[in-house]
């Protein structure tokens, strides 16, 4: 499993069950330190999914850039922004079931970046050829909010630095 992580979209625990707050480890973060790799469990209706959750900060426009959007549509809704929601968005946070020692944080982050590439590609497909909507049957991984990519028969391991929406700090 690869998917992007809200602050807010699961409640998160430690692997020895204490409550993991996402917003305070953000918070001390030290800011020489662009990525981080965290082991927690989500909790659900089943037993708790133990995952890893990726996180790289992002490169101060986009994070500017994403705040002022935030803001903008808050006042835009008539809403309350949440001052969380602010932290959590000078970061990419990203929740996996892949191992770490096969997928360093790293190789996630290019994994995503590939994928988003792919999701936008798609989209610009989809405008061109003015199509509105795929029909196809709903799977429990979409009611979910998951996003499946197999790698079962991955040859060679992703080179670092590709295109994606937010490239890495060098």
């Amino acid at each position: 499993m690869l998917s992007g992580l809200r602050w807010r979209s699961f409640r998160l625990r430690e692997p020895c069950g204490a409550k993991f707050d996402l917003i305070a480890h953000l918070q001390n973060m030290p800011k020489e330190q662009d990525i981080d790799d965290v082991r927690v469990l989500i909790e659900g209706a089943g037993e708790p999914l133990q995952t890893r959750i990726v996180i790289a900060r992002k490169p101060e426009e986009a994070a500017r850039a994403e705040c002022q959007r935030q803001m903008r549509d808050a006042r835009k809704n008539g809403k309350q922004l949440d001052p969380r929601s602010l932290i959590a968005a000078e970061y990419v946070m990203l929740a996996t079931s892949l191992p770490e020692n096969a997928y360093p944080a790293s190789e996630i982050l290019a994994l995503y970046r590939l994928r988003w590439q792919i999701e936008l590609a798609f989209k610009r497909l989809k405008t061109l050829l003015r199509i509105d909507a795929c029909r196809r049957k709903p799977t429990r991984a979409d009611e979910a909010g998951f996003t499946r990519i197999d790698f079962s028969h991955r040859h060679r391991r992703l080179q670092p630095g590709l295109p994606g929406l937010f490239p890495l700090k060098s």
